[in-house]
């Protein structure tokens, strides 16, 4: 893993924003992702960009949601993974229901057979941990 000491703040924030943000979206587009995994995630960004590790904690200058918060309204423009996922959630649903007759719905309700409650494959009661 990179040594967030040889890197800048800068550097440190492009990197957890492209790659650490980035690392999980596939499995946030399929899965309500439970809580306890996304404050892993968010705490593993946090110790890489404040420069901190296992061994050291650092002093966090600046309040999370605020890093999280989009640059426009004065944050640091990481992203909160908690709306990642719900937002790639909400788009899958979004295409399984403009678009019932597409071969990616048909699998889902062929997997699932609930073509009567097809929305329940994307139930939040069938993940466990969340």
């Amino acid at each position: 893993m990179w040594k967030a000491k040889t890197l800048s703040f800068s550097g440190r924030m492009t990197l957890a924003k492209s790659v650490l943000g980035n690392l999980p979206t596939f499995y946030f587009s399929l899965f309500a992702t439970p809580i306890g995994v996304i404050e892993e995630l968010e705490k593993i960004q946090r110790q890489f960009i404040w420069g901190g590790g296992a061994e050291k904690a650092k002093v966090h200058w600046v309040n999370w949601e605020k890093m999280t918060a989009p640059k426009e309204v004065g944050g640091a423009g990481l992203g909160s993974l908690r709306n990642l996922n719900l937002a790639l959630l909400a788009k899958g649903w979004w295409k399984f229901k403009s678009r019932p007759q597409s071969f990616w719905a048909q699998i889902i309700i062929g997997i699932h057979n609930h073509t009567n409650r097809p929305w329940y494959c994307f139930s939040k009661h069938k993940v466990s941990g969340s």
